[in-house]
Parts: structure tokens; sequence; C-alpha cells
């Protein structure tokens, strides 16, 4: 994978989603920017690539008058370098476990408000900051313990696509190890808040002119690596796969942190859906054994 200069900034104007930004602006809302951009890419979302399809469509005949009161800045310019790029990644990485004390009460649970209880834990931040730096530097280095090593963009996500570094955005409170951050069906509000920095990535591998073959619920169309609290404390990395919709898919995987750039690549180059070792049951799959932080 390549710097971020080596990458084009798309204009505003060249994707399916400014496209629905022009249609869709309402210069008379009374939502901030930042609210109306999340409303836009929650609607965006449930379209679905069937949905999305006439804003594809629209690239081939855009007449460049973009109206005045349509914002151009919703995504930065290293934003707009890789947004919709496959290329670069088609599959997130985010941390959503960064503890539970109260400072992080202002978190969002994956479907709601955070309860008084969850409120209540004591798990540090500095606690889960050190986890999880063990986790990070287990999943992105080949030598874990050598602190000289630099992160490599070509080894396994692009840093783009790493959203690790705000729990008010991503951020979900686990009572336990085994609370589930994005129950199946679902669109956790940390995916939300991924896709508002990347929305033509949910156009995924199915996108294109030719959508008939495209199953809007079952096929997978992102894969999603989520460093929670099992995996910030016993290594091993959560991935779920998101449908058109952004909505979970039914089953999920455990891997080792070790092997985060082979089970990336087994997605990438062949879009190898996470429902080939699940079958699509409702279930946690471990795909290895031992311990999670083992090398091997």
């Amino acid at each position: 994978m390549a710097d971020l200069e080596s990458y084009d900034i798309i204009v505003f104007g060249h994707t399916a989603f400014d496209m629905f930004v022009i249609e869709q602006w309402d210069p008379e809302s009374a939502l901030t920017k930042e609210e109306q951009k999340k409303t836009l890419v929650r609607k965006w979302m449930k379209l679905g690539n069937i949905g999305r399809n006439p804003y594809l469509r629209k690239l081939d005949d855009f007449d460049w008058e973009i109206p005045e009161h349509v914002p151009q800045d919703l995504l930065t310019d290293n934003e707009r370098r890789v947004n919709g790029q496959l290329g670069v990644s088609n599959g997130f990485w985010v941390r959503t476990w960064y503890g539970s004390e109260k400072a992080a009460a202002s978190m969002s649970r994956s479907g709601g408000e955070a309860t008084e209880a969850a409120q209540t834990e004591t798990v540090s931040r500095a606690t889960a900051d050190a986890d999880y730096r063990r986790l990070w530097r287990r999943a992105f280095f080949d030598d874990p313990d050598d602190p000289d090593e630099a992160f490599d963009d070509h080894r396994a996500w692009h840093r783009s696509f790493i959203f690790d570094d705000d729990p008010a955005a991503y951020g979900v409170i686990q009572r336990s190890a085994d609370e589930d951050v994005a129950p199946t069906g679902s669109t956790p509000d940390f995916i939300v808040n991924v896709l508002m920095h990347c929305p033509d990535q949910l156009i995924g591998l199915s996108g294109g002119h030719d959508l008939s073959h495209v199953d809007e619920d079952h096929d997978q169309n992102l894969l999603v690596m989520i460093a929670d609290r099992k995996a910030c404390e016993s290594g091993w990395v959560l991935q779920i796969g998101l449908n058109n919709r952004g909505e979970v898919l039914p089953g999920r995987v455990r891997s080792k942190a070790s092997q985060t750039s082979t089970e990336n690549a087994n997605w990438q180059p062949e879009g190898i859906a996470l429902s080939e070792t699940t079958l699509l049951e409702d279930t946690e799959i471990y795909v290895h054994r031992g311990d999670g932080w083992a090398s091997d």
C-alpha cells in the first residue's frame, strides 16, 4: 500500500456520495453541519447498493453545477484521497474498548445510551490503553517487542482505515469481555461514525452498475476487525462482516492478533466472506487454537 501522498485528492463531485449530498443537503435544516452529515450517512447506508446505484450513474453525466449551499468540505483532503478506494482497503480496524471508568461515561453502547451499571465499571483508561498497545503491536508489527520498529502501511491495514483514537465516536462500554459490541442485524453507532470518514467505501466489492447478482441481506460487503474488550485483554481479535446497508451479518470470527495480516489478506483480494467459516450461523468461532497472544 502506498503513502497517502501518492493518491490523488478526489475533488468534490466525483463520488457517488457527493451526488447524494448534492441532492439531499438541506440548507434550512436546524441540524449542525456535522449532525446533518451523520444523518445523510445513515440514509446512505440504508439505501443499500441497489439504492445507491443511481448516484453512481449520475457520475457519468454530472453537469458540474454544485449549488452554493452544498458544503464541499464534509471530508478532509486526506479522506478524499482514499474514500472509495478499494485498492487501499475494503475493511476497517476499529478500537471500541477504552476502559469503563466514569470518564468514559460519554461513550455510547452499541444499541443506545450507556446504563448506570455500565458507568460504574472501574477499568481505567490507562489500563485499557496499555492492553490495546499490546494488541496493536502484536497485530501490526513483525517484532512486537521492538520499540524501534516503525508502523508499515504495507503490512496489513492502511492507517487511513484504522480507527482507534476517539472513544466518543468508537467506544463501547462493556461490563464483561463477553458482552457483544456488534449484535447481529444491528448497525452499531461506531460503524456509522467510521463511515462518516469514507462513505463511498460502503459500495464495497459488489459495487458497480450491474447489481443484479447482489443479495442485499446476506452478501458481505466489508470486513471489520474490532479491538473490543476481549481482544485487548486476551489477544483474540473480533471479525464481523457488514452487508450493503452496514448491518452486522450473522456469525463472527475470533483470530489471534498475530494473524491480523493473514486474516485481512484472506478477505482483500478474493472477498472470501466470513460466512465460509461461520456458514451464516449466529455464532462466534475461534479459528485458531491456543493463546490469543501466541505468534503462531
